[in-house]
């Protein structure tokens, strides 16, 4: 019998931008950014939450995402129709903006090691683009549109919304050869999928956590060259949005406005975070605090250490 799983309240809110919050981004020393649909980019420090330090804005488009460009303090983010924006944080404004396709960028993820950025676009494409020389250093063609990306260990996962992943060998240096990309494709491993994956994570190189527009979350372990299902379980309402393992610890969030905190020995629930009334989207840890936020506008501030049985009063 499983044990039922503490519970937690946030400590601080913060009611800021007026549209959907879609990333939080770490930068250093207690500094972080929330991007959001009103078309700002904020710059905030949890040691004095009570205001902003800095706003970028971008006229007239709102921002999907946000990365850091490796541990520069230069921000990329991601808008409509194919565009992206180098910003330089200490000027506070855009330096360059850059037209990476005509269809829209669903999902953007660093690969700072190659000191590359994804984009996994509606068209089934896949770019690999380096933003240093604002080149595409190499293009992947699916044949149904990205639902999610993720990189590890010069592993490529690219999820398409026909219920595949496929994994990509991604060398130092790639190129557009038609020889090379044969060879991607040759050597490919290729997961199927009973539903669409929305996101996904690994806790180890062998074992690779797929949450699905259904709420389930699927354990899969690298066994006899291929991935097998272990595990698998419901874990939110809806979609599950975010696998984030950070600090060695994993998150999920989903469109039911939940946050949970998982057991990575028996993958139960351990820690449940309650505050939000609609889609979490984006979550990350700064310090000693987990910050969420999504589509009720509110960036939410809990005290990651702490698990409450009954929530207290979120302060103002």
């Amino acid at each position: 019998m499983s044990n039922t799983p503490s519970q937690c309240a946030p400590i601080y809110s913060i009611h800021e931008h007026k549209d959907v919050i879609r990333s939080v981004v770490k930068m250093e020393q207690g500094y972080f950014l929330t991007c959001s649909h009103d078309g700002s980019i904020k710059l905030w420090n949890i040691n004095n939450i009570s205001k902003t330090i800095k706003n970028l804005r971008i006229n007239n488009d709102f921002v999907i995402n946000a990365l850091r460009i490796g541990n520069t303090k230069l921000i990329l983010s991601v808008h409509p129709r194919g565009v992206v924006c180098i910003w330089s944080l200490n000027k506070g404004i855009c330096l360059k903006r850059i037209q990476v396709c005509e269809k829209e960028i669903y999902c953007a993820i660093n690969i700072s090691d190659l000191n590359l950025i994804a984009f996994g676009t509606s068209s089934g494409k896949v770019f690999l683009y380096n933003i240093f020389t604002s080149t595409c250093n190499l293009q992947i063609q699916e044949e149904n549109s990205i639902s999610s990306i993720y990189y590890s260990n010069y592993q490529l996962f690219v999820a398409t919304r026909d219920k595949e992943i496929n994994i990509y060998l991604i060398e130092k240096e790639c190129s557009f050869s038609e020889e090379q990309q044969i060879q991607l494709k040759q050597s490919r491993i290729q997961i199927k999928l009973q539903y669409i994956c929305s996101c996904m994570t690994q806790i180890d190189p062998k074992t690779l956590i797929v949450g699905t527009t259904e709420g389930l979350i699927y354990i899969y372990r690298y066994e006899k060259n291929q991935f097998q299902v272990i595990k698998e379980f419901y874990a939110h309402r809806q979609t599950v949005i975010n696998l984030k393992l950070l600090e060695n610890e994993l998150y999920s969030t989903g469109y039911d406005g939940c946050i949970i905190k998982w057991d990575l020995i028996v993958f139960e629930k351990q820690v449940r975070y309650f505050g939000h009334r609609y889609a979490v989207y984006a979550i990350n840890i700064i310090k000693d605090y987990l910050i969420t936020a999504g589509a009720d506008k509110q960036i939410l501030i809990w005290n990651k250490n702490e698990s409450l049985t009954n929530p207290s009063q979120i302060q103002k």
